[in-house]
């Protein structure tokens, strides 16, 4: 890396306020906290997404593996399933938190 491309990276400031933007776009304004157990839960959905969608990257190649159509249909539904029940349990968490802290606001 030539000096002159540190020196430009160097005079990038972060700008906060975009990145402020940015986070709280989606939704998340505040840090979640989970339980080990749903911790251990959205993991081991989420592993399971990752095994479906192997699965089906390998059976982009038919002349090697192939599956039938009922079985990849229901290993879509499965993805979908499985990465619907995460972003619940993470929107849940999400409208707890902001809850509690307005009822925290409210009280103060």
């Amino acid at each position: 890396m030539s000096a002159a491309t540190v020196l430009k990276e160097a005079d990038k400031s972060m700008n906060l306020h975009d990145l402020y933007q940015r986070n709280t776009a989606c939704g998340y304004r505040d840090d979640l906290t989970f339980s080990a157990s749903e911790v251990q839960s959205i993991a081991a959905r989420l592993r399971g997404a990752t095994a479906i969608s192997a699965l089906m990257i390998a059976t982009i190649n038919r002349e090697e593996f192939a599956v039938s159509e009922y079985i990849q249909s229901g290993l879509v539904e499965a993805m979908h399933v499985l990465t619907s029940d995460v972003q619940s349990s993470l929107e849940r968490r999400n409208s707890t938190t902001q809850k509690a802290k307005e009822a925290a606001c409210m009280s103060a």
